[in-house]
């Protein structure tokens, strides 16, 4: 058997060797190793000022006795481990953000721009060597909206949106429900977004925003649509966009 922790990245989920699921990996101050309190001739971990909890080092306490920490009934137990020591297996979220020092400008000089549009994806952003942008999320709801109408088969209760060939082929057994009606179609569960700049970049840096947190407007054949990538420039540590360039073509909508 492994003698080794297993991280998922992706869920933050730390597991024992053997499998059991320990702990959600979460810090809701973003603290890291080098802030917490050394205690003195204690190695196998840190206290926090923050919660007032400590943390487990799993790079150096012995496997049995921190699966045992953890795996008490309501343990609060923080971890810390690293992947240069060999004792955490991380699995790799292959769309987990990059550290800021490692973005590189694309081909015009831009530094792309990522948007976390949740407290935990800011907090972990910040622990990578970003500046968090945060921002309110709105909804513009008067010049970006499209139509739906729902169809429903009377004998196996499917249904169907908009013009579907499987209701068109069998049409007779198909039935509006829902008439066309307009809906706004970018919601996003959480009520802020941040931009993630990354530390490093000078003032006046321009940019590539991926995913703007506003809607902005981009004319397509007399119809608006919703910009998904557009540049701009860094003043002080906020994301200023520019006009949407025709050049950028990812659009959705």
């Amino acid at each position: 058997m492994s003698d080794r922790f297993i991280y998922d990245e992706k869920t933050s989920v730390l597991y024992a060797p053997d499998g059991r699921r320990l702990k959600q990996v979460h810090c809701p101050k973003a603290m890291h190793w080098n802030q917490l309190t050394i205690e003195q001739g204690e190695y196998r971990w840190r206290g926090c000022t923050q919660c007032n909890q400590r943390v487990i080092n799993l790079d150096v306490m012995p496997v049995v006795e921190a699966v045992a920490v953890l795996a008490r009934r309501n343990s609060t137990a923080c971890v810390h481990g690293s992947a240069d020591s060999g004792r955490v297996i991380f699995l790799k979220d292959r769309d987990a953000i990059p550290r800021g020092t490692d973005l590189k400008t694309n081909g015009q000089g831009r530094t792309p721009i990522r948007t976390a549009r949740s407290v935990d994806e800011v907090n972990r952003a910040a622990n990578l060597g970003y500046w968090p942008d945060v921002r309110r999320v709105r909804f513009d709801t008067e010049n970006f909206l499209a139509e739906v109408k729902v169809r429903q088969h009377a004998d196996s209760g499917h249904i169907s949106l908009n013009n579907d060939p499987r209701a068109e082929a069998d049409r007779d057994r198909w039935a509006e429900i829902i008439p066309t009606t307009r809906y706004y179609p970018y919601y996003q569960p959480s009520p802020i977004a941040a931009y993630l700049v990354p530390r490093h970049l000078p003032d006046g840096a321009q940019l590539l925003i991926m995913d703007p947190i506003e809607d902005v407007a981009f004319p397509v054949r007399e119809m608006s649509q919703r910009v998904l990538a557009i540049p701009g420039r860094l003043a002080g540590r906020r994301v200023v966009l520019g006009r949407p360039d025709p050049i950028v073509p990812m659009i959705v909508g």
